[in-house]
């Protein structure tokens, strides 16, 4: 019946219901409170719920997490969250699958520090199914997840070609929902991205002329690794002279001027490198080489 019961009357009888002597009916109780969802947050609902999170029957604790991540946000509570957080610990998988899928649903509004640190650690979870639902956790904590732990753990997840998962690709992009957020936690984590660049669709919309004005804002060697990875995977032409860069990408011309030689000299010998590493002929200019 779902969000069509979900009556005064008929919430009161589930509320009551949630104390009964019996597992079966406390937990086809909660399990019919989370069908209806937001229809059925109220203040006692939830309460009662959070209650139920610590009942001694796995069953009813399963379906507790699934029904307060069905709720509205009503149930973002400080309570709330710490007892799924809680949840995440429980001996029985199907617990700590729940309270992960909890958590996805909430989203951001979940994205705490202590949220974010225990779904890194359900990402070694013995069970697989946990550290899928957990990597879809992540994904939907937004930005706040955007930290290097969390990526390197992410990366670290490939399969034995070496390929990200799928559930790790959707995390990663939904982390990195903007290309600003990417490219302001700096070039490491930037570098690190490159290798599954082809994989990742947030990597596809960082600008690559953005990337070279932060080369040359910050004047810092280590923007070049993306620059060059970024020009290759995205198929862009590069040209440079003495004094003026030129971008062409994604069917826009960008025009940079080069701020010193030093910067000019140095993205000439990254992209020189790149080159001659694949097997690529790249010619300088003679009165461009100093």
């Amino acid at each position: 019946m779902g969000e069509r019961a979900a009556t005064n009357e008929v919430i009161t009888k589930l509320v009551s219901a949630l104390e009964d002597e019996s597992d079966d009916v406390r937990s086809c109780a909660c399990e019919a409170l989370g069908e209806m969802g937001g229809n059925a947050a109220t203040n006692e609902v939830i309460t009662k719920l959070v209650s139920a999170l610590v009942d001694k029957w796995d069953g009813i604790k399963f379906y507790a997490c699934i029904a307060l991540g069905n709720m509205d946000e009503r149930a973002v509570t400080n309570e709330v969250i710490t007892k799924l957080v809680s949840a995440l610990e429980e001996k029985g998988g199907s617990i700590r699958s729940s309270a992960c899928k909890a958590l996805e649903k909430i989203g951001e509004k979940a994205a705490t520090i202590e949220v974010i640190t225990k779904l890194v650690s359900a990402l070694e979870d013995k069970s697989e199914w946990i550290r899928s639902r957990a990597c879809n956790a992540l994904g939907k904590m937004g930005e706040k997840a955007a930290m290097n732990e969390v990526i390197t753990k992410l990366v670290n997840k490939r399969d034995a070609d070496g390929r990200l998962s799928y559930e790790v690709v959707k995390a990663i992009d939904g982390i990195f929902r903007s290309s600003v957020i990417m490219i302001d936690y700096g070039p490491m984590l930037i570098s690190i991205l490159c290798v599954f660049g082809r994989q990742l669709a947030c990597f596809k919309n960082v600008s690559l002329g953005e990337l070279i004005r932060k080369f040359f804002d910050a004047q810092d060697v280590d923007w070049l690794l993306p620059v060059t990875e970024m020009a290759l995977q995205s198929g862009a032409a590069v040209s440079i002279s003495k004094d003026k860069l030129m971008v062409y990408d994604n069917g826009e011309l960008i025009e940079l001027p080069v701020p010193n030689s030093k910067l000019h000299n140095e993205l000439v010998e990254s992209f020189t490198n790149k080159a001659k590493a694949l097997h690529l002929f790249f010619e300088i200019p003679s009165n461009l080489e100093n």
